[in-house]
């Protein structure tokens, strides 16, 4: 039975199987994809080829069985998966610590504007206050008014004196 299905399991493979297999995991990428140098997880790709072409080599020549085959095609599998699920994490990873890194630097922008905004609201509270207690056109005349009378009065009433002493 082990050498009549030695490739059943192996992908790529042109001869149907003989017996049912166990479902199988998802398989990798295409070949053509994994020869992309611009993709991140070619070399992964090819040694999980090389992995099953090892596989089946094994299998040819009776040094594995059928079962352990497919054991190991389905952890090799499994593996290939976890580690592309590592890869996404990683990335997303990177991707939240940029834009932390980016909220951090907004959120110092932000407080040095503020803190420069406070600084001017207190200047400007400075001058309302210098002109709140200020006093106003009516109040400087009344003033006036008031200190040129005391004038008129006190030259006035000296003038009397000074003129009635004399005469």
């Amino acid at each position: 039975k082990q050498q009549q299905h030695p490739t059943e399991t192996l992908p790529k493979q042109s001869n149907p199987p003989q017996v049912a297999p166990p479902p199988p995991s998802p398989a990798p990428a295409p070949l053509p994809e994994s020869q992309n140098p611009l993709n991140p997880t070619a070399p992964t790709l090819l040694a999980l080829e090389n992995a099953f072409a090892s596989l089946a080599s094994l299998l040819q020549t009776n040094q594995i069985s059928q079962d352990s085959v497919i054991v190991f095609q389905n952890l090799i599998r499994e593996n290939y998966q976890l580690k592309e699920k590592i890869s996404k994490l990683k990335n997303l990873l990177q991707r939240s610590a940029k834009a932390q890194k980016d909220s951090k630097a907004e959120t110092s922008a932000v407080k040095k504007e503020l803190e420069v905004s406070q600084r001017d609201v207190g200047v400007l509270r400075d001058r309302m206050e210098l002109l709140v207690n200020r006093p106003s056109h009516l109040d400087i005349l009344a003033d006036f008014e008031s200190q040129f009378d005391r004038a008129l009065i006190s030259l006035g009433g000296s003038g009397t004196t000074t003129g009635q002493a004399g005469g």
